[in-house]
């Protein structure tokens, strides 16, 4: 399905993917899609999701209100006496800066904390999918970025209707969404 996608939308899901690691979060949510769709997104898009309250802030503190920050990782941890961030400290001073941002070949808690490829959660994998399946009812041969965010509208994930319900966005941001697809086509 990847192959499908722009470099923007790929740009996005890599985004996403660094929004959710540098959050905290075990796997890529669909919100980890909207913050980076509201971080990096074409200045058409990304303009048209701030005129509707959808920013980086707003989406971030969504995330935090649904849980999806990690912080109950970093809590558990440290209730049994380990720091997170000293132990992430520690590792970038013996192998280097980037180390945690090299995908590692575990799994798990310990993979996730040295900066593995994380997981698409349900919600992000359903936006993904739905992406793709409105490229093809509207005959597009590439997923773009407004591809990305109808499928993240479309999904059955509840933090993210929450967040666009709550900035009342869903129905007028599908609309504008439609119209940059048609002035594209």
């Amino acid at each position: 399905m990847f192959e499908r996608f722009t470099r923007a939308s790929r740009e996005i899901v890599v985004g996403a993917q660094n929004c959710a690691r540098d959050l905290g979060s075990p796997t890529i949510s669909a919100g980890h899609l909207v913050l980076s769709l509201s971080r990096t997104a074409p200045d058409h898009l990304r303009e048209t999701l701030h005129k509707y309250g959808v920013t980086p802030e707003t989406v971030t503190r969504s995330l935090e209100s649904a849980g999806e920050l990690g912080d109950m990782d970093s809590e558990a941890l440290s209730a049994i006496g380990i720091d997170l961030d000293a132990v992430r400290r520690d590792i970038r001073n013996k192998f280097g800066r980037d180390i945690l941002d090299t995908p590692a070949p575990r799994r798990g808690w310990l993979g996730s904390l040295l900066g593995q490829h994380l997981a698409f959660a349900d919600g992000a994998k359903n936006a993904l999918e739905l992406a793709l399946r409105e490229a093809l009812a509207r005959k597009d041969r590439r997923i773009r970025p407004e591809h990305i965010l109808l499928g993240v509208l479309r999904a059955n994930d509840q933090s993210t209707r929450a967040l666009f319900a709550a900035q009342g966005a869903s129905d007028r941001l599908r609309l504008d969404i439609y119209e940059f697809l048609d002035d594209a086509a």
